[in-house]
């Protein structure tokens, strides 16, 4: 299967998939020179966004609500209403947004 591009610059996954996890590795020739790599957590993602609405999410996430307080206090971005939606069809709205969202 081939890969599509991605739908927006943020990819939102499960709280519940494999965090994103940070790997360093020698670089090839040198003994004293290392490269960072990020793991993406595992799974398809449940939705996809703007930087912006990612932001948003992350910003009103910080107040310590849960992820169901956390969509009454979207006013106006339609798009971060609909992901957080999602979390609370998943059964995620009882979580602590900021745990979830980084």
């Amino acid at each position: 299967m081939a890969y599509s591009k991605p739908k927006g610059d943020v990819l939102w996954y499960k709280p519940d998939a494999k965090k994103k996890a940070v790997k360093t590795v020698h670089l090839k020739g040198s003994s004293d020179e290392y490269e960072t790599i990020d793991i993406m957590p595992k799974g398809r993602p449940i939705a996809f966004s703007t930087t912006a609405t990612s932001d948003l999410i992350v910003l009103l996430a910080e107040d310590g609500c849960t992820i169901e307080e956390l969509k009454d206090k979207i006013i106006y971005d339609i798009e971060a209403k609909e992901i957080i939606q999602k979390y609370i069809d998943l059964g995620y709205g009882k979580l602590i947004a900021k745990d979830c969202f980084e």
